[in-house]
């Protein structure tokens, strides 16, 4: 099953949870992507907050690592989305991004993220303990999580 260019994803591979990472900078994508694979993760990255609707429209991961600052729909409206949504009010997003502010982050937290992550500035082995807490194996549809 694919879902858009790029984006392969295999039902086969039920024993890793599923990450799925929305980033519009390409080099932080694939960066997240690969470390998180290393660990063990199933990792696919979008560039967009419309590409990461359309995509949790058919997928439903174990965790959402969501940018904020992103063109078009940002991360904020993509987290909104989420939680606005019957089947993935409770799916674990973490804010990741490169605004420090208080207000950003004060935003992210009462908006519904469970974790909020400064890029550059938290370490790696802080978001992949992140995504430890929050990961369990998923791979079910909207309409499984539904049910």
């Amino acid at each position: 099953m694919e879902h858009g260019k790029g984006y392969p994803y295999t039902t086969d591979s039920h024993s890793n949870p599923f990450i799925l990472v929305v980033d519009d900078s390409t080099d932080n994508a694939n960066v997240l992507t690969l470390l998180l694979r290393q660990k063990g993760y199933t990792a696919v990255a979008v560039a967009s907050g419309a590409e990461a609707i359309r995509f949790l429209e058919k997928i439903i991961p174990a965790v959402v690592i969501l940018d904020v600052m992103m063109p078009g729909m940002d991360g904020f409206e993509v987290l909104q989305w989420i939680r606005g949504n019957q089947c993935l009010a409770r799916l674990p997003v973490m804010m990741y991004t490169a605004d420090p502010s208080p207000e950003v982050h004060g935003r992210a937290l009462r908006s519904g993220a469970q974790e909020f992550l400064v890029k550059g500035r938290a370490p790696i082995s802080e978001l992949l303990g992140a995504v430890g807490r929050h990961a369990m194996p998923s791979h079910a549809t909207p309409e499984d999580r539904a049910n």
